[in-house]
């Protein structure tokens, strides 16, 4: 009698399964007497688990491919977006807002700029355009004509034309580019121009509108309506679809731009082209801003889930970044703070920290636009208010011993590898976020994993603070690292080693500590530093500032501390920008076959340049206090520092 009851499978591994199949086969009683060990029955069980490992790998990808949270392809990971109403973010063009005026064209009645290319920006050999894609117009007052605020769009215009064929059942309208600025679409049927919609608000069965929907290779397919939701095309209506193919974000930043357009001065009908040598450019925006690329694998997944929850309005903290994101795709990183947690609390108030993928701040432009946008959806009187954020450089200085006898590599190979583990670390989660940690001893462990002929590094981190003055103003500059600081009378604690200038003194001025506490400006006499005065004071274990000074250079000011401990973390509202050795910073490669010093030598000597200021601890009684600031603050008592720059 033959036993037909199968085996339970506890594993897909090969082996596992093909011992599985082969008991099966021997619990059989025609079977049972064979030699399973033999080539031609060892071939036919290899090919039946083969074969089930296979067909058990691919349901599982297949699987996988059907939830948000595991999916690894695009497209799929799009496709599920879509049916929680998310659109993931396509390609953005950058924008700037200009003005353009003149006051040479008494003779015109008005001034016209046509649809197409207005200005152009080069940067770094390439040539980036800028355009309107409607028509400006300036009425003519006294001579004088200007076209205020335009907002123009980087990119070039592309169209596609389609007639409707009810015959092909498979009929799409596809926009085949792939870089397209999906907000700049614009449809007209029978030269009836349609209106995008991102939602069913407010549509009924004649509605002229159209929908945008993100299809297979990161394409866009325009949808028109079904005569319930929005009107339904009539088979063989011509429509056209135009539209604006962007370089994304790399046009952001762009600061010099020329006008590359004819502008026409219209008089009777009549049109001349006018030279644009007579018009001024005036960029309001300070630089082009806004451009994006297409959203990644792993913001459409943190992003999608969160919109759904949000539902188009803003009520929790969740809610005002995720929609500040779908406003503003530029975004690196963001932190919203509700107002109730400031000491003192500020009801009614939601403090929004954004730092864009390119610069570290938003221009006050861009800023008023994103909270006109927000404001649609807050619920209530609550009020958002956008803040930007505070950056702490880590400057690494690095010295690393090798074994040149142990290596094919140049010198120069090595601190490129170096240099790539830092760059990785640099963007690391734990980094490259507010209220980042950074830590020494898990960078070394890596950049000593970097080379076999590597046997021992040294990782010397200092902070930088960068502060943008208020100039020819009588400012206090308070701020917090929220790190503890030496306090070593034979080492720099703090100081400004660029130097920079401020008003009533002619030469350059440094700031240096004490090592009790005091802040001393000082200024050379000669090439001797002699000390002005105490300007305000320092904590060492907060890494607290106060300080007064009427700075009169528009140059930021860097200021260098030397942290306690090999873990440094980022205060509220803040980032840590580990800066790659080279721009700051330095690595020094040593041979350690031919050096005679210890590593502990090495540690007292490693090459951190010196801020050209001793301690003053003998100096302190001989200065001129300006100020007298007592810092009497603790870790514990720190709130998150909303605007750490007071003018008096």
């Amino acid at each position: 009698m033959k036993n037909t009851r199968p085996l339970p499978v506890t594993s897909l591994d090969f082996d596992d399964l093909k011992s599985v199949i082969q008991e099966f086969v021997k619990n059989q009683t025609d079977f049972n007497s064979y030699n399973y060990l033999g080539s031609n029955l060892s071939m036919l069980l290899d090919i039946l688990a083969y074969n089930s490992q296979f067909t058990a790998y691919n349901i599982n990808m297949v699987a996988n491919e059907l939830s948000l949270e595991t999916s690894t392809f695009r497209d799929n990971v799009v496709s599920i977006a879509k049916r929680l109403g998310y659109q993931p973010k396509t390609y953005t063009s950058s924008k700037v807002n200009v003005t353009l005026s003149s006051s040479s064209v008494s003779a015109y009645d008005y001034v016209k700029i046509y649809p197409g290319t207005v200005l152009s920006s080069t940067n770094e050999g390439k040539t980036y355009l800028f355009l309107t894609n409607t028509v400006l117009i300036a009425t003519v007052n006294n001579g004088n004509a200007s076209f205020n605020n335009i907002e123009l769009k980087e990119g070039q215009f592309f169209d596609i034309t389609y007639i409707v064929d009810y015959n092909d059942e498979n009929q799409r309208f596809i926009i085949p580019n792939t870089y397209v600025d999906s907000d700049s679409i614009t449809v007209t049927v029978q030269n009836i121009p349609y209106t995008r919609k991102k939602d069913i608000l407010n549509i009924n069965s004649n509605s002229t509108i159209f929908f945008v929907d993100q299809i297979q290779d990161q394409k866009l397919e325009v949808i028109f309506g079904d005569n319930i939701i929005g009107r339904k095309l009539e088979n063989g209506e011509t429509l056209q679809i135009k539209y604006i193919i962007t370089n994304g974000s790399i046009a952001n930043g762009l600061r010099n731009f020329s006008i590359n357009s004819n502008i026409y001065g219209i008089k009777n009908t009549q049109e001349t082209i006018l030279p644009g040598n007579i018009f001024s450019l005036t960029v309001n925006s300070e630089n082009s801003y806004g451009g994006s690329n297409f959203e990644s694998i792993s913001s459409i997944k943190y992003n999608a889930p969160r919109y759904y929850s949000a539902q188009n309005r803003a009520v929790t903290l969740d809610d005002y970044e995720i929609i500040t994101r779908r406003i503003y795709p530029n975004i690196d990183l963001i932190r919203v703070i509700g107002g109730e947690s400031l000491n003192p609390p500020e009801y009614g108030k939601v403090y929004i920290s954004i730092k864009p993928t390119v610069g570290e701040i938003i221009n006050n432009f861009t800023r008023n636009l994103i909270l006109n946008e927000l404001r649609k959806y807050t619920v209530g009187s609550v009020v958002p208010i956008i803040i930007s954020p505070e950056s702490i450089n880590i400057i690494l200085f690095i010295t690393a011993l090798f074994q040149k006898s142990k290596t094919t590599l140049s010198e120069q190979n090595i601190i490129d590898l170096l240099i790539n583990a830092i760059s990785l670390y640099a963007y690391s989660d734990t980094i490259k976020t507010f209220e980042g940690t950074y830590d020494n001893s898990k960078l070394q462990s890596e950049l000593l994993d970097t080379e076999e002929s590597i046997s021992s590094i040294i990782v010397r981190p200092l902070i930088k603070k960068i502060i943008y003055p208020n100039i020819n103003q009588e400012c206090k500059y308070s701020f917090c690292l929220r790190n503890k600081l030496k306090n070593n009378l034979e080492k720099i604690t703090f100081s400004t080693p660029e130097g920079f200038y401020v008003n009533g003194i002619a030469e350059k001025v440094y700031i240096v500590d004490d090592n009790k506490g005091n802040l001393i400006l000082k200024r050379y006499i000669g090439s001797k530093l002699e000390p002005i005065g105490v300007i305000g004071n320092i904590e060492y274990e907060t890494g607290c500032f106060d300080f007064i000074l009427n700075i009169s250079s528009d140059t930021p000011i860097n200021i260098i501390a030397n942290p306690d401990s090999t873990i440094i973390t980022a205060p509220p509202n803040t980032f840590l920008d580990v800066s790659i050795p080279g721009t700051d910073g330095t690595i020094t490669i040593i041979d350690r076959d031919t050096y005679t010093l210890s590593p502990n030598d090495i540690t007292e000597n490693i090459d951190v340049p010196n801020p050209i200021l001793e301690s003053d601890s003998n100096n302190n009684s001989n200065t001129n206090s300006n100020t007298n600031l007592n810092l009497t603050r603790t870790i514990d008592d720190l709130t998150p520092e909303i605007n750490p720059l007071q003018c008096n």
